[in-house]
């Protein structure tokens, strides 16, 4: 049964369940569970605070120890305070601590379950196998000749001395061990309160081995208790002899054979024997007659016992003071054979040991096995120092080991966490992509609906406006005509009474404002008619190119359906020319066949060689004629072969051309985006000039129409690229449809074909019946001739059916072949199709954002200019009553506003003037503040960290930074996206690959994937990292 022990997998044997409960329970543990409390990483699972190196190199202990002042020296972890030395009392005087249980322990917790049941079934297997049987019948035949004896002067059966002897030699042995021989020796199951059972097992051995229910029956006196005939002390010590003699054999046997999985110790650690050879030695000395030496003489039978029990196996491997039990160094020896999985260690040991020389030995031997693993020892720790008690450097010793072999969980536990993340994040990210999509769809629909009711509420408001101004012009005409009526009437009446000098003063007053007035509407007039001329010249070009990008699309879908559609007529006419041709050829061989045997009836005369000399000229025949036939399908697949490479050649410039006109296509869009973007400027300029005057507006209303116009040309042309698209889909529709009804077609031709071939050869039979039936009228016609016309019937059928066979057979490989190609082309086609759609909608969908946000623009400039024309109507009917005030009121008001217009200037001069000095103050201070530590930034950090990254540079210079790119992707979201663009995810990628498993790299790993979790939880960062993944992917395809 395996466990794990200090994160490395061991069996639960006394040394290493013990040593692990020394090194975990007493110093890890307690360091974490009790000192420092678990947090959470950034996956939200908790982990243990990782071990850090202090400076010198060395794992988590106290910084420049002494040994004199160890109890009173207290140093911190890295990031962690912890008293060493109460950690010390911990780990090595904890009252409460339970010892893992040895071999022997275990093993006698074995109860009368399957497993106990599974080691009587394997000694049972053992003591009746064919090698163990046959030792133990020569050692019995030696009993019964009494080769072998106990002697006579012996009285076994009454002597308790000599009974208690043999018990105690047989309690040497281990209970459990005992327990398994007697059962397997006796065939019987042994009923006992515990495999420790002591007790239980002598009164078993008492009773059955040093006596025998049957021979005491057989050998006792009819009427008399206790008194035996003759015979019983020789049948009882034969009996006894050969029990003990089978028992000690098997025992040896299952030992060596390890039967028990925990392979406890096979004699008690008290006892005074600890080897077979031991016990029948003892017990020839003892009990035997006339035997020198018995090992000897039952090696001659083939009863060879080898087994002793030594040092190691009797050694306690529970750790219960750190201070004192890794000094001899069996201990650490047998922690390096479970780590590596390397179990001769232990022989090199030197046991028991009991001086410092031996000790030093043992521990060298633990500490080379590591140093040839590939693991280096840090602090300088030597076997001398284990030996001595170092406390310091033991401690670390154990705690690199501990760190060295959980390093492996930690990584598998990091990948595991990682692929969790990506597949939620993908998840989350499917969704998100769906909910921002359905979000847009809803949005794209609200827009129309919205610019649909604003188009209609924009058409209601300008047919009321339209009356409106209809109204109000028809009322200020008629007030003007009034007005002028009254003005011609006053001045001719003041023409009477003023004098000559005020009317010509007057004269001239209005000539002069008629003049500015006439000056000021031409130069109006000239600007509206460059703008107006510049509007409509734009709006002509872009039609015009429009219009030129919808007829090269419009050739090219022409070119294509005019090369599918010759290339349909091709594949129509080889069909049809291979089934003209394969028709002629059959009834040329038909012909020529009936031809031949027309004259074979005729010529009756004809010897048998001129015979041979037609056949002879048929075979040369058909062999020119099949040679004809290769000629003329090797000179047909050449001309297929120059077509398909022709219609690559034709495929591949289609498809430059597409790229190419793709090109000039978002050229021109890129040049359309410029030219909205000048108009929505433009726009913006007519639209602060049209406030003035209505005429202006009504520009801006024109300019504003015309947009429209160009927006419904935008969408006209959109739904001219869904049109595309659709017939994509339609056309990839019909093609798989043609490639269904093609293969029903090749189908249908090879049941023709099969139908073909079989009513050839019902026609042949019938021809072959009439031809019998003209023979048999035929008396004259001889047996041979008729003899040799089947068999040349017969060889040229042969030749026929095969030549169909071989041709039918090579016209459906073609077939196949072109299927295949057929297929690919098609598959990439379609691949194609979908991705040129693809950026066909995506293309749709940025335009259509652009021309959102345009229609937005001019629609709030629409509106603006509404609610300023329709406030400047109210203010001129409110201010109507204050324009009849004198001219003096008004140069009044003109002079107090220059006065205001003056100190307004100045304090606007004083507000600049300050703002400047305070500006360069502050420039100033930050220049120096930016020379004093321009390392504080953390772009200055991002730009050195990857110029480092980007240079050779050596494990510690990469885990510094490392660490500040992770700092960097922390803090700023920007300099994730940056991080993103410069594919810093790749360089990562890199590094986790080129990497070795010692422990510098280890930080570098983490370090690395921390930088990639930020890299992915950023959004913009992990939507960028996909775009260009899917990029460079698109271009290795």
């Amino acid at each position: 049964m395996l466990t794990r022990v200090g994160g490395f997998p061991c069996t639960t044997c006394s040394p290493t369940l013990r040593l692990a409960q020394g090194l975990c329970r007493s110093s890890y543990t307690e360091r974490f569970s009790t000192t420092t409390p678990p947090y959470k990483s950034s996956f939200g699972v908790k982990r243990l605070p990782s071990l850090q190196k202090d400076e010198s190199g060395c794992l988590p202990i106290a910084s420049k120890p002494t040994r004199n002042s160890w109890m009173e020296s207290t140093t911190g972890w890295v990031g962690y305070l912890v008293n060493i030395a109460e950690l010390w009392e911990k780990s090595c005087r904890s009252k409460d601590l339970t010892l893992a249980p040895s071999r022997e322990v275990v093993s006698s917790l074995y109860n009368t379950n399957h497993r106990l049941d599974a080691l009587r079934h394997a000694a049972c297997t053992i003591f009746r196998s064919a090698p163990v049987l046959e030792v133990l019948a020569k050692v019995s035949g030696h009993i019964e000749n009494k080769r072998l004896a106990i002697r006579s002067e012996i009285k076994l059966s009454k002597d308790v001395g000599l009974k208690r002897h043999v018990l105690e030699l047989l309690l040497s042995y281990n209970p459990l061990w005992l327990r398994l021989g007697l059962e397997a020796v006796y065939g019987e199951t042994i009923p006992l309160h515990s495999n420790s059972d002591m007790v239980g097992l002598a009164t078993f051995i008492k009773n059955r081995l040093l006596s025998n229910p049957n021979i005491v029956r057989t050998h006792s006196h009819p009427s008399i208790r206790h008194i035996f005939t003759q015979g019983y002390e020789e049948a009882m010590h034969n009996f006894t002899l050969e029990k003990f003699l089978y028992l000690v054999f098997f025992l040896d046997q299952a030992k060596t054979r390890k039967l028990i999985a925990h392979d406890p110790c096979l004699f008690c650690k008290n006892s005074n024997f600890k080897s077979s050879k031991k016990m029948l030695l003892e017990f020839s000395r003892e009990f035997l007659a006339g035997m020198g030496n018995i090992i000897k003489h039952l090696g001659s039978l083939g009863y060879h016992v080898s087994h002793e029990q030594t040092f190691l196996d009797e050694f306690d491997y529970a750790v219960t003071s750190l201070t004192t039990d890794l000094r001899d160094g069996i201990r650490l020896t047998r922690v390096m054979e479970i780590i590596l999985q390397d179990y001769s260690l232990s022989v090199k040991l030197r046991t028991p040991p009991i001086s410092i020389l031996q000790k030093i030995h043992n521990v060298d031997v633990a500490l080379s096995a590591l140093h040839k693993a590939g693991f280096q020892l840090s602090c300088d720790i030597a076997a001398k120092d284990i030996v001595e008690g170092h406390k310091e450097k033991t401690l670390s010793l154990l705690w690199q080991l501990i760190y060295k072999f959980r390093a492996p969980l930690f990584t598998r536990s990091a990948n595991i966490i990682q692929d969790w993340w990506r597949r939620t994040n993908l998840k989350r990210e499917i969704t998100r992509r769906i909910k921002l999509r359905h979000n847009t769809a809803a949005e794209t629909i609200q827009a129309f609906w919205r610019g649909y009711c604003a188009r209609k509420h924009a058409q209601a408001m300008k047919a009321e406006l339209t009356r409106a101004c209809t109204v109000i012009q028809r009322s200020f005409k008629e007030y003007q005509r009034k007005k002028t009526r009254q003005i011609e009437l006053i001045r001719e009446t003041a023409a009477v009474t003023i004098q000559s000098f005020w009317r010509g003063y007057c004269a001239r007053k209005i000539a002069r404002a008629r003049k500015e007035e006439i000056n000021y509407q031409i130069e109006l007039h000239h600007e509206i008619s460059a703008l107006t001329i510049q509007t409509f010249w734009r709006g002509y070009s872009a039609r015009k190119n429009a219009r030129a990008m919808k007829e090269e699309l419009t050739q090219a879908c022409t070119i294509l359906q005019r090369f599918f559609r010759a290339y349909q007529r091709k594949k129509t006419c080889r069909i049809e020319f291979r089934r003209a041709t394969a028709a002629l050829t059959i009834q040329t061989f038909w012909r020529g066949y009936c031809a031949r045997k027309h004259v074979q009836a005729m010529k009756k005369e004809m010897a048998y060689q001129i015979e041979l000399r037609r056949e002879t000229a048929a075979l040369i025949i058909q062999t020119l004629w099949r040679g004809y036939c290769a000629w003329k399908h090797v000179r047909s697949m050449k001309k297929e072969m120059a077509y398909q490479i022709e219609l690559r050649r034709e495929t591949a410039a289609l498809i430059i051309q597409t790229f190419w006109r793709g090109y000039f296509a978002r050229k021109h869009v890129r040049a359309m985006k410029k030219e909205i973007a000048y108009q929505i400027e433009l726009h913006q300029e007519t639209a602060a000039l049209t406030i003035q005057t209505f005429w202006r507006g009504y520009c801006a209303r024109k300019h504003v129409r015309a947009m429209k116009k160009e927006i419904a040309y935008q969408i006209e042309l959109c739904r001219e690229t869904a049109a595309l698209t659709i017939q994509t889909f339609w056309r990839g529709y019909c093609a798989r449809k043609h490639v269904r009804s093609m293969k029903k077609e090749i189908a249908y031709q090879i049941e023709l074909c099969r139908e073909t071939a079989a009513l050839t050869i019902q026609r042949f039979w019938r021809g072959y019946c009439a031809r019998k039936h003209a023979r048999a009228m035929k008396k004259e016609i001889a047996y041979q001739i008729e003899l040799h016309q089947e068999t040349a019937a017969l060889t040229i059928q042969t030749f026929w059916r095969g030549y169909c066979a071989r041709k039918h057979v090579r016209a459906m490989k073609k077939e196949i072949v072109y299927q295949l190609e057929l297929f690919r082309e098609t598959a990439a086609l379609i691949i194609q199709t979908f991705w040129r759609g693809y950026c066909a909608r995506k293309h749709a969908r940025a335009m259509k954002a652009e021309l959102t946000l345009a229609c937005t623009v001019i629609q709030r400039f629409f509106r603006a200019h509404q609610r300023e024309k329709t406030r400047q109507i109210e203010l001129r009917h409110t201010s109507a009553a204050f324009t009849i005030q004198t001219l003096w009121r008004a140069y009044q008001s003109r002079k107090h506003f220059q006065k205001k217009k003056e100190e307004h200037a100045c304090v606007l001069i004083q507000k600049l003037w300050r703002g400047y000095t305070v500006r360069k103050s502050c420039k100033v201070l930050r220049l120096v503040t930016k020379i004093q530590n321009p390392c504080l930034s953390l772009r200055y950090r991002f730009d050195k960290s990857i110029e480092l990254l980007e240079s050779k540079c050596s494990v510690g210079d990469l885990w510094r930074v490392l660490i500040n790119l992770d700092t960097v992707t922390q803090l700023s979201h920007t300099l994730c996206k940056e991080a993103s663009e410069r594919r810093l995810a790749d360089r990562l990628c890199a590094i986790l690959e080129s990497g070795n498993r010692s422990s510098a790299y280890t930080h570098i790993y983490e370090t690395a994937t921390k930088i990639l979790i930020n890299l992915v939880v950023d959004p913009v960062a992990s939507e960028i990292m996909f775009q260009v993944r899917a990029i460079i992917a698109f271009n290795e395809d």
